[in-house]
């Protein structure tokens, strides 16, 4: 929340802007709003890491497994930078395509839950929805090249008639 607060909702009217009036510099906005959402999240998520027992217990939750948040904090880094993602697909104008792949992707991701949570517990929830994270990140990842590449100059050289 946090990040995305901070980072992504001021990203994306500098991404929008910046596609508009220098296309060139698209590219290396994305990159700085990127690591400094990356290290925002990572910083934040080693925090958590750090401070679980105390937060747990005041919490009365049990503290003693740490691989489920671990886990989840991995996986909500991932969707932070979905949400990065997303905001450059929009500023790209190629946000159409996110919400059907999401929802085929959600669909694709739902056996994969229902196996994983029944024998697992907290950890089958936890990777599970590492699964969904992963799978939602990379279709926006690929949103997002492709709009770059679309997007990118023709570099080549114009043929000069002779």
């Amino acid at each position: 929340t946090v990040a995305y607060a901070s980072v992504v909702v001021t990203a994306g009217p500098r991404l929008a802007k910046t596609i508009v009036v220098v296309p060139e510099r698209f590219r290396s906005v994305l990159r700085g709003s990127m690591t400094t959402l990356l290290v925002l999240t990572v910083t934040m998520a080693g925090a958590i890491l750090v401070m679980h027992k105390p937060v747990f217990r005041l919490a009365h939750e049990n503290a003693d497994s740490v691989t489920p948040l671990l886990v989840l904090l991995v996986s909500f880094v991932l969707r932070a930078l979905g949400d990065l993602m997303w905001a450059a697909a929009i500023a790209l104008k190629a946000g159409r395509h996110v919400a059907p792949g999401m929802a085929v992707l959600v669909a694709a991701s739902l056996p994969v839950a229902m196996w994983l949570i029944p024998g697992n517990g907290q950890t089958g929830v936890a990777l599970a929805h590492l699964f969904a994270s992963l799978l939602i990140v990379t279709w926006l990842a690929w949103i997002v090249r492709r709009g770059l590449r679309d997007e990118a100059p023709d570099t080549r050289v114009a043929e000069q008639p002779c």
